[in-house]
């Protein structure tokens, strides 16, 4: 049974359609069992979506400024490597400048953490 047929009435008839065109779908591997393809599927796309949002200019810090996340669109824009960034403060790297002091900033991100949890 293809994805297509899995799926057949549902909104997503049409992504099971592009996903049975991929390379790899039960058509070309006898044998695999859908959740096995379902996975590799997933693993996949989830690859793609990861080397798309790599482009981009994302960037992304921890509560104490440490830079986490440095995408190639990060490097291309600023021009420092993911290696030169690496546990570096984002404020110390891009010497950001604010209406309230950072402090004040920083106890308000503290603050809602908290009201969350």
């Amino acid at each position: 049974m293809s994805a297509s047929q899995l799926t057949a009435g549902s909104s997503d008839a049409c992504l099971a359609r592009s996903v049975d065109a991929l390379p790899g779908s039960s058509a070309e591997r006898p044998g695999i069992s859908q959740t096995e393809l379902a996975a590799d599927q997933f693993a996949h796309q989830s690859g793609l979506l990861w080397e798309l949002f790599d482009l981009s200019q994302a960037l992304a810090y921890d509560l104490e400024g440490r830079i986490v996340v440095w995408t190639s669109g990060d490097e291309a824009l600023y021009g420092w490597s993911k290696a030169e960034v690496a546990g570096m403060k984002v404020h110390d790297l891009l010497r950001t400048t604010y209406a309230q002091s950072l402090e004040v900033g920083r106890h308000l991100i503290r603050t809602l953490t908290r009201q969350v949890h």
